[in-house]
């Protein structure tokens, strides 16, 4: 592909594998490896002119082909500016209130954020200032609901490796001897940790930030209040699955509630979400319709209870 194509270029050119339907993204992903890229634009108009973050997003994706022993052809990757309609406006905010969809499922999720320079703003862009980004928290917070924290990487450019996603980054001479100190306080916080869980100090800050959506930074400030709907869809599927996958997360989001849905936003509705999903449950409970994890029994594969709208994904293969 020699660089980021939008979305219509993939499509004319016959790229991608297009799923209408949720219940063909679970198939897809419950069939093929498929990769979710996220990251930071580097001007208005295009989100990596100078090929900087293409050229790690293709190290990236056979990083994971290596790792995982999968042939480069078989892996999809979902990527905004090519998986999203950019010319009409309708389908492109249609497809932008499914990231969350599309981030959850993905098994894989990797940021890129290379070190370089915004060209419209002269700000300087990497990985602190993609965490800072809303929709870029959004695209993580998404991924945890249903993977938890595991498979987020991050690529490191400059050691040309993928790195567990809240792993700071640090100049190679002293990567040892700090590996070793990590080591140690993950053994000390997970010793603290009576009721199991694998979530530990180090890895809290990062994912805290992750689920602040509405704190993080906006091209348009008018986007917080949009995303509203998108954050409760995500918290249904962390309070669904609260005693499993999304417990660590569920845990995080009670701690920091009030921080998570501020009320000039989102009023009371995370509470009658809450008291909608328990009343569900219980007559879930009455009828016999729950799974064997105690959600309510849907027809769909994997027990996913979220409905998407059309999608793309496309090929890695195009990527090179």
């Amino acid at each position: 592909m020699g660089g980021l194509k939008p979305h219509e270029v993939a499509r004319d050119n016959h790229w991608f594998t297009i799923v209408d339907t949720y219940e063909e993204l679970v198939e897809l992903v419950n069939t093929t490896p498929v990769v979710f890229i996220s990251h930071q634009w580097v001007a208005w108009d295009h989100p990596d002119p100078d090929n900087i973050q293409y050229n790690e997003m293709v190290a990236a994706c056979q990083e994971i082909c290596k790792r995982n022993n999968f042939q480069t052809e078989h892996l999809y990757i979902f990527l905004d500016y090519l998986s999203i309609p950019q010319k009409n406006f309708n389908l492109r905010l249609a497809a932008i209130n499914t990231l969350g969809v599309f981030s959850s499922l993905a098994p894989f999720f990797v940021v890129v954020a290379p070190d370089t320079i915004h060209k419209d703003t002269g700000a300087k862009v990497n990985k602190v200032s993609y965490q800072r980004r809303g929709w870029c928290r959004l695209e993580q917070w998404g991924h945890i609901c249903l993977q938890g924290m595991e498979n987020m990487f991050w690529y490191d450019g400059k050691a040309g490796i993928l790195k567990d996603l809240d792993e700071p980054e640090e100049v190679e001479e002293e990567a040892e001897e700090k590996a070793e100190d990590k080591a140690e306080e993950r053994e000390e916080q997970e010793a603290e940790n009576n009721a199991g869980s694998s979530v530990t100090k180090y890895h809290l800050d990062w994912f805290l930030e992750s689920i602040l959506v509405t704190e993080g930074d906006y091209t348009n400030p008018d986007n917080k209040e949009e995303l509203v709907d998108v954050i409760l869809g995500l918290y249904s599927m962390v309070l669904s699955r609260k005693d499993g996958v999304s417990k660590e997360l569920h845990d995080l989001i009670q701690k920091n509630y009030k921080r998570v849905f501020p009320e000039e936003y989102f009023f009371d509705l995370p509470q009658l979400l809450e008291r909608m999903l328990a009343s569900n449950r219980r007559l879930g409970s009455l009828t016999g319709n729950l799974d064997s994890d105690g959600r309510a029994a849907t027809p769909l594969s994997l027990n996913y209870s979220t409905k998407a709208k059309a999608g793309y994904l496309g090929p890695s293969r195009r990527l090179p």
